[in-house]
């Protein structure tokens, strides 16, 4: 099996048919952490056209 040799999505890049997210810790809904990985990339992969994206939250926001 290959090595993955790049984790970012580049626009000259077809865009992938799944995006798995860890998300950054954050305390409450209110935070920018919070805001930029539940909100702002699930927007911005859908206008890229990616059909499907999962968030890990290992911590619930804990």
């Amino acid at each position: 099996m290959a090595a993955l040799r790049q984790m970012a999505i580049k626009l000259s890049m077809e865009p992938p048919w799944m995006v798995v997210d860890m998300v950054s810790p954050y305390r409450n809904q209110n935070e920018a952490n919070y805001r930029r990985d539940y909100l702002d990339e699930r927007q911005q992969y859908e206008q890229r056209g990616i059909p499907e994206s999962w968030i890990v939250d290992p911590t619930g926001g804990k």
